[in-house]
């Protein structure tokens, strides 16, 4: 049986438990009254009686049940749990850790943000970050990746009291229509435009046309006007008509240059991060020149502000380092053998592609090296944004390159940008119902931070909650608008419209682009544009005619089909001369045989250009001491 009080196995015929001495009497009459009983008032059950010390027999060993070391007792008589320490330092540990580096990420965050570069290019996002309108017609989240489409669907038509417009009836049913789309997906090096031109005023003239680019071929699709499609293969040289007409260096170069133009879209990502890293070397410049804490008495209220001094050789290193990153960029995308073969048709051979930009670094050093005038650059920030950007260079009294922040809802909204005295001041604010109004005038300097208007170049107004925008270019009002315009007259154009944002596409719907804004538009475009990620570019199809490799009677064939679709297309008789002698008809062709003139007799060598010494020229600019001189 097992004792009730401490749990331990009792042997038959024991008189007490052998760990807690309970009587065994008093263990049965408690394992009886287990069974379910009615709820009985609490009665006191009193102590057993002290049995005398007695020598009780050891029990049985039982099988399963094993002896446990002694635990050691601590001074207060309680028992250690080094289990619960262990647990307690496996958590505390990790987040100790945890929180020295956080602490340690926050100061070096706090010591970069304080830095005098972090705070201006910090300031320069503010500043130029798109707001209002320029935000709304901003498409790079769609094409950001290189592959999107571009569809214009657009009609064009005149004003009500028009009647022709360049002796073109453009109204009613004659009004004329183009639907273009753009398809591109540069990392597979393909494109492809699809263009369909209608003008029903010429004989309901209707033609297709499709350019298909990849880094393989260029194809042209005309099936109105050619019954096969023209292709021009740039991946091999192919003997020819073609190459025996261009010769065959020209013609290899040729084919060259149609490849790189072709790769030039899916090294677009190299050209990008190059951009990127002419920038970073410019700041890199900028801070091993130093950053000097401008004082508070050259700042306007709430401003504060950092210079830079560049010595002429530091200018010029930068522009090493600008040379390197450009050749970097064009050596990896393989572009630039072809580079030097166009130095060598433009030069003869006298100059490569690396002799040009040492030229260009030549050239810096010679003009920056001992220039004794420093160049300085200032940024003044204010309220997180660029209120004041200057380059002065010298002793000019204007600062050479000027932007000027104003307040208004966003720092773009009301500025000034100036190179040298001339240059733009956009002025404008959001109202309170939302709508925004923006001029752009052609400015000239008056002061160091004053201008005078010239003329109004274009405004924009722009309803965020409608989507609504309009913008005008230019004069739109005072032109010479005739009733009955038979002559191109645009002074300015206006352009009205809404836009609308889909799953992956942005659509711009234009109810108006006209070139005068006057009681009736003379010259208007509707329809719409739109921005999609589609990026299914696909070769046109049919039978193709590869004009590289073509033989001479192959290409006057080309030229017969041409000519015979074009009369039927166009209810014109059009006279097209054979393509192959084009280039005999039409320039004078002599038969001097240039290898009777025997070059090599007259030797060029005999004239020894070392003979005159450029060195017996020296003059010494260190004798002129410009100081000296007043600017």
């Amino acid at each position: 049986m097992k004792c009730t009080k401490c749990g331990s196995v009792i042997s038959d015929g024991a008189k007490f438990c052998p760990f807690c001495g309970t009587p065994t009497t008093q263990i049965n009459e408690q394992q009886v009254e287990v069974a379910p009983q009615p709820m009985q008032p609490e009665t006191v059950v009193p102590e057993p009686p002290v049995q005398p010390e007695v020598a009780v027999p050891e029990p049985p060993v039982q099988p399963e049940m094993i002896p446990q070391p002694m635990q050691p007792v601590q001074s207060y008589g309680t028992p250690q749990q080094p289990k619960k320490k262990k647990k307690l330092l496996k958590i505390l540990i990790p987040a100790i850790s945890v929180g020295v580096l956080l602490i340690a990420a926050l100061v070096v965050f706090l010591v970069y943000t304080s830095r005098p570069e972090h705070k201006i290019r910090n300031a320069i996002e503010n500043t130029f970050e798109a707001k209002g309108l320029l935000e709304a017609l901003d498409v790079s989240d769609i094409t950001e990746n290189g592959k999107y489409t571009m569809d214009l669907d657009l009609s064009l038509g005149m004003g009500a009291d028009v009647d022709t417009f360049m002796y073109q009836d453009l109204t009613g049913d004659n009004k004329p229509s183009l639907r273009y789309r753009m398809t591109t997906n540069s990392s597979d090096v393909k494109n492809r435009m699809d263009i369909r031109l209608s003008l029903p005023f010429l004989n309901d003239l209707v033609v297709d046309g499709t350019i298909y680019l990849d880094e393989k071929e260029l194809v042209v699709s005309l099936p109105d006007i050619l019954s096969s499609n023209i292709a021009f293969s740039f991946n091999e040289s192919k003997d020819g008509y073609l190459c025996e007409y261009l010769g065959e260096e020209k013609y290899d170069l040729l084919l060259r240059c149609f490849s790189e133009f072709a790769s030039l879209l899916s090294d677009s990502n190299e050209y990008s991060d190059a951009f990127d890293d002419i920038v970073e070397a410019m700041w890199d410049t900028l801070g091993e020149a130093g950053y000097e804490e401008v004082t508070e008495r050259e700042l306007g209220d709430g401003d504060y502000g950092y210079k830079v001094t560049l010595a002429g050789d530091v200018i010029a290193s930068y522009v090493d380092k600008v040379i390197e990153i450009v050749t970097n960029a064009i050596t990896e995308s393989g572009t630039i053998n072809t580079i030097d073969e166009v130095f060598e048709t433009v030069y003869g051979g006298r100059k490569t592609y690396d002799d040009y930009c040492q030229d260009i670094s030549d050239s810096a050093h010679r003009e920056l090296d001992d220039l004794r005038e420093e160049t300085e650059v200032l940024f003044v920030i204010k309220d997180g944004s660029i209120s004041d950007f200057q380059v002065n260079v010298g002793r000019s009294s204007y600062p050479s390159i000027q932007f000027i922040g104003k307040e208004g809802d966003y720092p773009l909204q009301n500025s000034i940008f100036l190179l040298g005295n001339t240059g733009i001041r956009m002025s404008g604010k959001t109202r309170n119902d939302g709508v925004e109004k923006v001029r752009i005038d052609s400015v000239r300097r008056t002061s160091k931070k004053g201008v005078e208007q010239l003329s109004e170049l274009f405004n924009w107004t722009y309803n965020e909650s409608k989507k609504e925008f309009t913008v005008n270019i230019g004069d739109t009002e005072h032109g010479n608008h005739d009733s009955n315009t038979n002559r191109l007259d645009a002074d300015g154009m206006s352009i009205k419209g809404t836009w609308d944002k889909e799953s992956g596409a942005k659509i711009f719907n234009i109810s108006k682009c006209a070139l005068y804004d006057n009681d009736s538009e003379v010259l208007a475009i509707q329809g719409t544009i739109k921005f999609s990620d589609d990026s299914d570019v696909s070769r046109p199809e049919g039978e193709t005619f590869d004009i590289n490799g073509a033989q001479e009677e192959d290409i006057n064939l080309l030229g017969e089909d041409l000519k015979k679709n074009s009369q039927a297309l166009f209810g014109a008789n059009i006279d097209i001369p054979n393509l192959s002698s084009f280039n005999r008809s039409n320039r004078y062709v002599y038969d001097y045989d240039y290898d009777d003139y025997d070059y090599d007799d007259y030797d060029y060598d005999d004239y020894d250009y070392d003979d005159y010494d450029y060195d017996d020229y020296d003059y010494d600019y260190d004798d002129y001491d410009y100081d000296d001189y007043d600017f």
